[in-house]
């Protein structure tokens, strides 16, 4: 089974995983792993609690799909967790793992989200710019100015974090523009 297999039978959609880009594996969100539990039907058992500490919880998490029993650690710490609840962290994590060993995703390199902070979904590297900003600037790039020039007004696009980031490189490219219109007119 790969990723694309997973999703159609689980119907998940593109906001249900992603490609981590250090490792290339697959990730899917809590929610998914909860969906795929809700259709094979899976149920849990009620956690045991290894330890807790102030800043650690660790428990053991079963879950049974058909005759299938597995287990798994679930644990989070101030090291390894931002989230301020760590019992309800480590519960999540032991839920997924059981829910992915169940269902053998591990075998195929799809994690969980919740298992790492690392994991964590990226941000669309298109969503701090707007349409009209994308607009402006493929019209530019098109400009005799710029002729020869593609890659590397696509490397500083790319370089882009922001709204300002984007629109500082549509005023160079305004500039270059009318100066190149300016010095054809005469």
């Amino acid at each position: 089974m790969n990723m694309k297999d997973l999703a159609k039978k689980y119907n998940l959609t593109k906001d249900d995983y992603w490609k981590e880009q250090r490792s290339g594996k697959y990730i899917i969100t809590h929610d998914a792993c909860e969906k795929i539990a809700s259709k094979e039907k899976i149920v849990f058992g009620p956690p045991q609690v290894l330890n807790t500490e102030q800043n650690f919880v660790r428990m053991v998490v079963s879950g049974k799909k058909g005759e299938a029993v597995v287990w798994s650690i679930g644990e989070a710490d101030s090291k390894n967790c931002k989230n301020l609840y760590m019992g309800s962290m480590a519960e999540k994590r032991g839920k997924d793992r059981v829910i992915l060993k169940l269902i053998n995703a591990y075998e195929y390199g799809i994690y969980s989200d919740v298992e790492a902070d690392s994991f964590a979904k990226p941000k669309s590297m298109y969503e701090h710019r707007t349409e009209e900003q994308v607009k402006e600037f493929v019209e530019l790039k098109g400009h005799p100015a710029f002729e020869g020039l593609a890659d590397y007004s696509n490397k500083q696009w790319k370089k882009c974090n922001s709204i300002k980031d984007y629109e500082d490189v549509l005023v160079r490219m305004r500039k270059e523009r009318d100066k190149f219109d300016e010095i054809t007119e005469q």
